[in-house]
């Protein structure tokens, strides 16, 4: 028995290429001044039946991100004064001080009572209404005050030595020598008080 085959032609649809869904967006490369982000996609499954892919498809897609300026970090302000310090002296003229201090960052934003995600966009040497100079190059204004303080008179008061000093090494070690100490005046006369006497001031025993 004779047997004869021939080919057919299966009706079969062109299918073109199937690319997956976008990933998510990633991470910006900057976190101000303008970065750029990107998101990808892969080919799912290749064309069948002289299906076509577009070959100017794209794989990766890009934009721009966090394109803000970068002012944040130079956005200062002014914390307030300090008490003032107690005086130095309790009569005649003395002095005392008081201080602040010039804060960046999240510190800047509370002392300024700037909402977060408004903060980065300020411009630049943003600063307190107090301060007499911008955050740009550095600050320049003052963080420390002197003042005079306790200006009433202490009244006479006589010199007053100081205690003494030791004894200095003797000048020979047989055959007799001699030794010195010293002392420092600790109070100096005022109002008329007495001076001291500088041959006070140190003696010499054998």
């Amino acid at each position: 028995v004779m047997k004869e085959t021939s080919g057919c032609i299966l009706d079969e649809k062109p299918e073109d290429c199937v690319f997956s869904e976008w990933s998510a967006w990633g991470e910006c490369d900057k976190s101000c001044g303008g970065g750029q982000t990107y998101r990808k996609r892969v080919l799912a499954s290749e064309p069948q039946h002289g299906g076509v892919c577009a070959l100017l498809a794209n794989l990766t897609e890009t934009k721009s991100c966090n394109v803000h300026a970068c002012f944040a970090t130079k956005a200062c302000a002014l914390m307030p004064w300090s008490d003032w310090a107690v005086c130095s002296a309790s009569c005649d003229i003395g002095l005392r001080k008081r201080s602040r201090e010039l804060v960046y960052g999240e510190q800047a934003r509370r002392r300024l009572q700037v909402q977060k995600e408004d903060f980065d966009h300020f411009a630049d040497g943003m600063v307190d209404a107090q301060a007499s100079s911008d955050c740009s190059g550095g600050f320049s204004g003052s963080l420390h005050e002197v003042t005079a303080c306790a200006v009433k008179s202490c009244g006479r008061a006589d010199c007053a030595w100081g205690a003494w000093a030791e004894w200095s090494p003797c000048t020979c070690t047989c055959g007799g020598g001699t030794r010195e100490r010293s002392r420092s005046v600790e109070t100096f006369p005022d109002e008329g008080g007495m001076a001291c006497a500088p041959e006070d001031k140190s003696v010499i025993e054998a």
